[in-house]
């Protein structure tokens, strides 16, 4: 989108005042440029107080090239914008930037998250996504997994990226054209559930808690090797409390192991995943001794990788049941 980025060279000699700002884009990539635009987004969406700084924009001035379905996300897309280059675009002074913004939100849509989608948690069906697209995500998903995580094999991420694409729980954003730089790569976004919010991934950290609860056998954290596992399941009894978090940490306590949980129909699941058939055994043994010495009630049951992938990292699962029990006394 060459046009865009001439506005935005335009915009900076009728706005020297602003020169330090812009001069600090102007060697940046695009693909960094597009995840700062993208928090800056996130941060008018989420604090009430900068929601209320939006853009006011005459939607007049954009109709003919962005539909009517997408006059908030405009509103975001051109915030963020005036927040990144320290200066205010207008339509009136850069008759191109319309059809540029319009262009550049239908190519949000057609990767399957526009900016409502990233704000709302939601995204486009996969099965909506035009097969070219749903093809090209692929590719390019794989691709920055394996830019993350260099020793991932080929093989192994084209597989996992169509299985996080086809979930949502992924989803690539396309590089806003602050440059000239058609090679730049797109921003992944990833989340570990598919109603969490959505995670920009600048750095393999970013990924971590997606990818270790949806592919546990994997060693993510060191050489993408693949690792033996040994589940195991606890089904709480007692409510979740100090006591039984107390319970809990002491039975795992220097064991290898991930784990995810579960409030489903009231009933609480902790997942787990261990490394060694060793420690499996021992936490069960230690579960045991600990719970009987607090008075917590907890059943072991035989888990799986199907029922580790339905949980929500750590303990997450509880702590939110119980956040919601306390609110609902007050």
């Amino acid at each position: 989108m060459p046009d865009l980025a001439l506005a935005c060279r335009g915009c900076y000699f009728l706005n020297m005042e602003h020169e330090g700002c812009f001069e600090s884009l102007k060697g940046r990539d695009n693909q960094a440029l597009t995840l700062r635009l993208f928090e800056s987004i996130s941060s008018f969406h989420s604090v009430p107080r900068r929601r209320q700084k939006l853009a006011r924009i005459a939607f007049a001035d954009f109709e003919g090239h962005v539909p009517l379905t997408m006059e908030r996300d405009l509103s975001y897309l051109i915030s963020g914008l005036n927040e990144l280059l320290g200066l205010v675009l207008d339509p009136h002074q850069f008759p191109d930037l319309a059809r540029e913004l319009g262009e550049y939100l239908r190519h949000c849509d057609s990767n399957g998250l526009a900016i409502h989608h990233f704000l709302s948690r939601s995204a486009k069906l996969w099965d909506d996504i035009r097969p070219k697209y749903q093809e090209l995500s692929r590719l390019q998903l794989a691709e920055g997994l394996r830019r993350q995580f260099p020793d991932l094999p080929v093989e192994t991420a084209d597989r996992h990226s169509g299985y996080l694409l086809s979930r949502s729980l992924a989803r690539l954003v396309p590089p806003f054209p602050f440059h000239e730089k058609p090679e730049a790569s797109p921003v992944v976004v990833i989340r570990a559930q598919a109603d969490l919010s959505w995670n920009l991934c600048a750095d393999p950290v970013d990924a971590l808690s997606t990818l270790q609860t949806h592919f546990p056998g994997i060693n993510w954290k060191q050489d993408c090797r693949t690792q033996k596992m040994w589940f195991v399941g606890v089904r709480l009894l007692s409510q979740f409390s100090p006591k039984t978090a107390s319970v809990l940490k002491n039975a795992l306590d220097q064991l290898d192991h991930l784990s995810t949980s579960l409030v489903q129909n009231r009933r609480r699941t902790l997942h787990l995943v261990f490394f060694s058939e060793g420690d499996a055994g021992l936490f069960r043994f230690n579960l045991h001794h600990y719970a009987k010495m607090a008075g917590t009630f907890c059943e072991p049951f035989d888990s799986g990788l199907v029922e580790f992938r339905a949980g929500y990292p750590g303990l997450s699962g509880f702590v939110e049941e119980e956040m919601r029990h306390e609110m609902g006394k007050s």
